[in-house]
């Protein structure tokens, strides 16, 4: 088993074929993942770009192992410092881990653990690891929030972010990161992700509906793309026969919603909402090139009860 810091000089050595540079990354990550190894492996490919082709981009996986080591060297002097004040606590006699310190026990490994392994925090990993030091040490963390952003929990889990801040072992096992097992080898492959997922493509043909939340137009706003696929008379009457009736050639509705986010979590949320565009897609491949269209990718969206829609 290799420590950390020998995989890290792997990765940088570029005498080394890129391939064999990419399995002592995936090494480092399963050594230090604050949003669990899925997640974190995502999160690297993502921001240092690493393409499917290594050879088209080698310096990618140096820019990855730098992100990584920079946080984790944010975490080694935090838990530095709090060994030392252990050591002097138990010359004290205090023996227990007070209740607040007690998250510090369990390592960088999961300290922003993501269940989903494509929705996390898109910033880099030592401003988030530094973050959520500062915000659980000073014991300002709210169990009903977010550390990060302060978005309330739903479901335990952040709708903005995606962290799940009590762990993997902190909330209930969502149904949305079900995707992740669909999509991991994809994930591993760098494979470009053109269309949805297959539990969300399912959804679709079963008319239900899927939501994406996008930027807003100004602070204190919320916004949220909708796909809404269209219902037939066949499908009521499965309905009132108890069973679900899948259809790949539906229609869709594509709307763009705005909110108050004041009262985003209220009966009135309604109030002050504008629907900013509608547009129509007459089947799945229309529905395809509306969404590239808006600048939206297909793996963006999810079950509107894990994320902040109102509706």
């Amino acid at each position: 088993m290799t420590s950390f810091p020998a995989a890290a000089l792997r990765v940088r050595d570029e005498s080394l074929p890129e391939y064999d540079r990419l399995l002592h990354l995936r090494e480092c990550t399963l050594r230090c993942a604050p949003y669990g190894f899925r997640a974190t492996w995502h999160h690297l490919i993502v921001n240092a770009g690493i393409p499917q082709r290594l050879e088209d981009d080698p310096a990618a996986l140096s820019r990855a192992v730098d992100e990584l080591s920079a946080a984790r060297a944010i975490w080694q002097r935090h838990a530095a410092a709090f060994a030392a004040e252990r050591r002097a606590a138990k010359a004290r006699g205090q023996r227990a881990v007070p209740l607040r310190d007690r998250w510090q026990q369990h390592g960088i490994f999961g300290i922003a653990f993501c269940p989903d392994a494509m929705r996390h925090p898109g910033d880099p990993l030592p401003v988030i690891v530094g973050r959520l030091i500062d915000v659980y040490g000073s014991g300002a963390l709210v169990d009903d929030e977010c550390p990060l952003c302060g978005e309330p929990l739903r479901k335990k889990i952040c709708a903005r972010c995606g962290i799940q801040p009590h762990g993997r072992d902190g909330g209930p096992r969502l149904t949305a990161a079900s995707r992740t097992r669909y999509l991991w080898r994809e994930i591993w492959r760098r494979t470009p992700m053109t269309g949805f997922s297959p539990p969300m493509l399912a959804a679709l043909r079963n008319a239900r509906r899927l939501v994406a939340e996008v930027p807003a137009s100004e602070p204190g706003r919320r916004a949220f793309v909708d796909i809404v696929p269209g219902r037939t008379d066949a499908d009521r009457a499965a309905e009132r026969e108890g069973w679900v009736r899948s259809d790949p050639a539906r229609t869709y509705q594509v709307q763009h919603w705005e909110y108050d986010e004041q009262l985003l979590d209220t009966f009135d949320y309604d109030v002050g909402a504008t629907c900013i565009a509608t547009m129509s897609a007459q089947n799945h491949v229309d529905l395809l090139s509306l969404l590239a269209d808006w600048g939206l990718a297909p793996m963006r969206f999810d079950y509107p009860w894990n994320t902040a829609d109102p509706r």
